[in-house]
């Protein structure tokens, strides 16, 4: 298996992933809410990359049929049902609805990876199921797709790209194939990692700021354990 890591969704737009297997991380909180909603009973997510679009896919597939998601800024999007905090996703809410979701980087770096052979997503709540997807179907090229803030590269994405090497690595013996990737692969052999690192990511001090600390705490608990792995169907619509 060859593992490469690209550090925002910009570098994804001129990256070839013909062949390839994306997985795309967004750990605050696109990809955070993605897995959620989908473990809470989401029918699907539609990831669209702006705010007209989401308006636009949720008046033809039916406003009574969809809930409109996301953020701008971390800040919630007005006219939207929801903002991007993954435990505002519920199943009493979610359960059986469509979800339209757009977020500042996360379904950006989904759109730019639409090109790979098939496109997976991951967190901090997922990893390890996503670790053993890869393995299991034997997947030669790997393309961890991470976020980023704004076109810069968010540690706690690198973070949890690094979680997923590992366990990788425990299992089988990827190649990394760049230097940027090496370096990332290599945050898990610092001490406290991961627990003490997350809180040095300035997107993490951002939304502890704005009120939204219950959400980090969330997203980077390496010890949560959902069971299951959105894959990108050729219809657009994130799936388990």
């Amino acid at each position: 298996m060859n593992i490469e890591i690209l550090p925002t969704a910009q570098a994804a737009r001129n990256y070839d992933f013909q062949g390839k297997t994306a997985v795309v991380i967004d750990v605050f909180r696109a990809t955070s809410v993605i897995t959620t909603a989908l473990n809470a009973g989401a029918s699907a997510v539609i990831p669209v990359a702006t705010v007209d679009e989401a308006f636009s896919r949720a008046d033809s597939l039916g406003r009574s049929e969809v809930l409109l998601c996301g953020e701008r800024n971390a800040d919630p999007i007005p006219g939207f049902d929801m903002g991007n905090s993954p435990q505002l996703y519920l199943p009493e809410r979610v359960a059986r609805k469509t979800i339209i979701l757009t977020t500042t980087n996360g379904t950006l770096a989904i759109d730019a990876a639409r090109s790979a052979d098939k496109v997976l997503v991951a967190s901090m709540l997922n990893y390890r199921h996503v670790a053993a997807l890869l393995v299991t179907d034997a997947v030669a090229d790997v393309v961890i797709v991470c976020s980023g803030t704004d076109g810069v590269p968010a540690l706690e994405d690198s973070l949890c790209a690094a979680m997923l090497c590992a366990t990788l690595q425990r299992v089988s013996s990827p190649n990394i194939v760049s230097d940027y990737a090496t370096s990332v692969s290599l945050l898990a052999q610092l001490d406290g990692f991961p627990y003490r690192l997350f809180p040095l990511s300035r997107h993490y001090q951002t939304l502890v700021d704005k009120g939204y600390k219950d959400d980090v705490l969330f997203c980077a608990n390496p010890d949560a354990d959902f069971n299951l792995v959105p894959h990108l169907s050729p219809d657009g619509r994130l799936r388990p």
